[in-house]
């Protein structure tokens, strides 16, 4: 599955990333209204596309979480 993922989400995805690696808070709401200072016209789509990368972060780490516990081995 080579699902391609739009530029928002691909941008949300990098940021959010970046805040987990320098172990920092994610700030929904300025993340949000970079976006939309950027030129996304729809606060809606922000918010969705900061829902979806969110969602495959939290995926992502439970994974890990899963594998370091033992409950799940290695892919």
């Amino acid at each position: 599955m080579n699902e391609e993922k739009d530029p928002l989400y691909e941008w949300m995805h990098s940021e959010i990333g970046a805040c987990l690696k320098r172990e920092e808070q994610v700030d929904k709401d300025a993340l949000i209204a970079r976006a939309m200072a950027d030129g996304v016209t729809s606060r809606a789509k922000a918010e969705e596309s900061y829902a979806e990368a969110m969602g495959d972060w939290i995926e992502a780490y439970s994974l890990v979480a899963k594998i370091n516990s033992g409950e799940l081995d290695e892919p």
